[in-house]
């Protein structure tokens, strides 16, 4: 990843505009999707990793974006509330989305696992007990979403994630194409 002209960033290293600078260091790219790109990042005082996500640069100025950006932060903040099992959100700017001069940014817990998916593909199909449990905590977290208004509308294997490789431990990943229950 590089910088470009503007001094937006687009990957590892350091930028002078980019607002995360001042706390938090890109140690790598982990993936992009249609919306915006993920981040590995480290706190540049606390012993702490994070996910950074970012506006991609061609969705920077559309109000549409940028305020769902929001609304998957005050999804991830409510659930984590709630008790859900979600990374944590540790900080970030989208309040501000209607400013189109902010990068868009927030950082929230790095979850160590695996991806469901990957978690099968390396481990072969569960035995009954861990499936049903696995099935349980994902429908719990289900539960309180929908108790608190929110329908994920993405679940699927890639966005969850096997904590420590303990299917039990399972964490619920992207927030951005939630929508109100209410």
């Amino acid at each position: 990843m590089s910088k470009s002209a503007k001094g937006k960033t687009t990957g590892v290293g350091k930028t002078l505009h980019a607002p995360w600078n001042t706390s938090w260091h890109v140690i790598r790219a982990l993936s992009g999707g249609g919306q915006g790109d993920t981040l590995l990042v480290k706190h540049l005082e606390k012993s702490l990793q994070g996910v950074l996500k970012k506006l991609k640069d061609s969705k920077a100025r559309d109000l549409k974006a940028r305020a769902r950006m929001n609304r998957e932060v005050a999804n991830l903040r409510t659930l984590g509330a709630a008790g859900a099992r979600v990374p944590a959100f540790y900080e970030g700017n989208t309040e501000q989305f209607e400013n189109e001069k902010e990068i868009l940014f927030f950082v929230m817990e790095w979850v160590e696992g695996l991806t469901l998916r990957d978690h099968i593909a390396k481990a072969g199909p569960m035995d009954v007990l861990p499936a049903i449990q696995t099935a349980l905590a994902i429908c719990e977290t289900m539960r309180i979403a929908i108790k608190e208004g929110i329908a994920h509308r993405d679940i699927k294997p890639d966005n969850l994630v096997v904590r420590s490789l303990q299917p039990t431990e399972i964490v619920m990943l992207d927030f951005g194409l939630c929508s109100p229950t209410k």
